[in-house]
């Protein structure tokens, strides 16, 4: 999946598709690049895109977090469902208060 707006899409979808009562969705992107040198020649070059989704949800005091690197429909699907289960057997955290409100998305 490429493009800011399909992965703002896809973001929005999950939080509003969840059933909990709080629902978090973050996605990191990073573009990274290696080259080495031997010689005063290039020796290897490696270069990697990597995007990963952290997703948090509240069921109440109970938290549960996942995180995938899969952005296939079916996997989206399959990890807002693990979330949710994780969630609800977990032990209520007492000093948990709320998840942070929406905010804007800052420009980096």
């Amino acid at each position: 999946m490429t493009g800011k707006e399909a992965f703002l899409r896809l973001l929005k979808n999950m939080v509003q598709e969840s059933p909990a009562d709080q629902t978090e969705a973050i996605l990191l992107t990073e573009d990274s690049s290696l080259t080495r040198f031997a010689d005063s020649a290039v020796h290897q070059h490696v270069a990697e895109v990597n995007q990963t989704l952290i997703l948090r949800v509240v069921w109440g005091k109970r938290i549960a977090v996942v995180t995938t690197n899969t952005f296939q429909p079916s996997s989206i699907k399959k990890i807002l469902q693990k979330a949710n289960s994780l969630a609800k057997v977990q032990h209520p955290n007492d000093e948990f208060i709320s998840l942070p409100g929406p905010r804007p998305i800052p420009r980096i």
